[in-house]
């Protein structure tokens, strides 16, 4: 959300205006995760990253506007109309094949199982070990951890 007005922030070259809007964003996005999770629960703490979210973008579409005032830059949308064709040419058509991308990197990771205190070389990440698809349900013993299925050591 922040993104273009962050790259006019850079293109005025205007740092100092960009390091103090994230660190306020960052300043005034943590209380509002702790504050919506205490309240909410996760779903709290989601809301209070969007609020977070929001407020950093009010914060930097207001410097955004002081800055192109003091650089005389005025924004005019005269010509939109013919930037919609790298809209509906370029822009959109990567939105949706990210889209469809995502959900397929998702389900590859559903496999991954966390394991505490297990640290395998060759799974995807170190403390994780991939199970195949075919795997049995896990069940719980009293060490209170999923043991691997037959096969891993």
């Amino acid at each position: 959300m922040i993104g273009a007005p962050s790259g006019a922030l850079a293109g005025f070259e205007a740092f100092r205006e960009i390091a103090l809007n994230t660190t306020l964003r960052v300043l005034l996005t943590f209380p509002l995760i702790v504050l919506g999770a205490y309240r909410l629960g996760l779903t709290g703490a989601a809301l209070g990253l969007a609020g977070g979210a929001l407020v950093g973008l009010v914060l930097y579409v207001i410097s955004t506007i002081r800055v192109s005032r003091r650089h005389q830059c005025v924004a005019r949308s005269d010509g939109l109309r013919t930037e919609l064709r790298v809209l509906t040419g370029f822009s959109l058509p990567a939105y949706v094949s990210g889209a469809m991308v995502t959900p397929m990197i998702w389900g590859g990771t559903v496999d991954t199982v966390p394991l505490p205190g297990r640290i395998r070389a060759d799974g995807p990440l170190p403390g994780y070990v991939a199970f195949p698809r075919h795997h049995q349900p896990a069940r719980r013993y009293s060490g209170g951890l999923t043991p691997a299925p037959a096969g891993f050591p």
